[in-house]
Formats: structure tokens, sequence, C-alpha cells
């Protein structure tokens, strides 16, 4: 079930060749190489086991470690996800993702990192420490274009939870 398929959206685009995948989910993945940065793509990723996802994934990383990846390996994604944590040794505050068309949506995950979980006291009265979490930031870029506001935010919401609670979604795949 895709709860927010807006992301790879049917609706025409007002901008010519914004849109070509209208349903589909085709997920790319940056990946860092010796010959630099790459991101290719995990096609029809709705339609894909989990297995079948870990398989795509580690054919397309020989294919970009060995600089053998095909042009359409390359193109289509309506989705991207960078993970740019992975590459710095200590947290940033912010990226600056830049969607490239076609994308609809592109998430850079930031390193994890503890930090303090403070709790409001009721009434407004002040706060406590209630413990230590770890944190992961993600910074999301959304064509307005395509998606509006409102259906982003909802998106990132189920992301979030996704996050912290992986097993919720593990229940409603193959």
């Amino acid at each position: 079930r895709r709860p927010h398929p807006r992301h790879s959206p049917s609706a025409p685009s007002p901008s010519p060749g914004i849109i070509s995948n209208a349903g589909l989910h085709h997920i790319s993945i940056a990946m860092d190489t010796p010959l630099g940065l790459v991101v290719p793509t995990l096609r029809n990723v709705q339609s894909l086991s989990i297995p079948e996802i870990a398989a795509e994934l580690s054919r397309l990383r020989l294919l970009a470690s060995s600089n053998t990846l095909r042009p359409a390996d390359l193109t289509h994604g309506t989705l991207s996800v960078s993970n740019y944590g992975a590459l710095l040794p200590t947290p940033v505050v912010s990226a600056g993702p830049v969607l490239l068309p076609p994308q609809v949506a592109l998430c850079a995950v930031g390193r994890a990192r503890w930090r303090a979980r403070v709790v409001e006291e009721e009434g407004g009265g002040g706060a406590r420490v209630e413990g230590v979490e770890k944190v992961v930031r993600m910074d999301w870029a959304v064509d307005h274009r395509v998606v509006d506001g409102a259906t982003a935010l909802r998106f990132v919401g189920r992301v979030k939870e996704v996050m912290e609670q992986p097993e919720r979604m593990m229940l409603g795949m193959r």
C-alpha cells in the first residue's frame, strides 16, 4: 500500500519533462565512488520485495564502484536519497538539497547523534530532561508545482514514523 502516491504523481506537470513516471516509485540513491558522486535509480520499488531491493541496490553499487553504470541507470528518479552524514565526521546543521527534474522530492540524511530528550512540565511551568535519544536530521526539498506543502509534510511525518518504528513498515511489505 502506498499512503503517499503523490510523491510519484500521476498529475501532469505545469513544466514539460518534470513528470514522466506517473504512479511509479523510482528511488535514486546517491553513492560516493572513487570517481565522484553518482545517483543510480532503483526502479519500480513499489513492486519489489525487501530482498529484491537489497539485490538491486547491491547490483547498482557494484556497477557504480566499477564505473560501469549505463545512462539508463542514472535517470528518471522521482525521489532521491542522499546520506551526507556518512561522509562527515561531525553533524552538519543543514544540507541544501536541490531537485533535478523529474524528481518530485529529495531527502538528504545527516549523521545520527545523541541529544537530551527534554519534556515540558504540565501547566507550562518549565521543562525537564527525561533521558537521551538518538536523532537524525533529514533535510527535504519538494517540487511544490507537483506536490503541495501539506501533502509533503504528511509524507515527511510518515517517513519519521517508519524511521522510529520500522517494524510497523515491515508489516506492510512483502
